[in-house]
């Protein structure tokens, strides 16, 4: 769960709406010494896109995300 403190939330993480898998490993040098910590295989199998689990549009989803991300932590 992300932290809270002082009435603020930090909480990383890259969120790809949509994305070329197949492109993405061709464009990335991804060592295998930076995927052996993530326990997988290839950067392929880490992506999932967003678009695979809502039908939401993109910009619906973009609309939603700050009032969801407050309720989740409970502001």
């Amino acid at each position: 769960m992300p932290e809270k403190s002082g009435g603020a939330l930090l909480h990383h993480t890259t969120l790809a709406y949509d994305i070329d898998a197949d492109l993405m490993t061709q464009v990335l040098r991804i060592s295998k010494e930076k995927l052996v910590d993530k326990a997988v295989s290839s950067a392929k199998k880490r992506v999932d896109p967003i678009c695979a689990h809502t039908s939401l549009t993109r910009d619906a989803l973009v609309a939603a995300l700050p009032g969801q991300a407050r309720a989740f932590a409970g502001m």
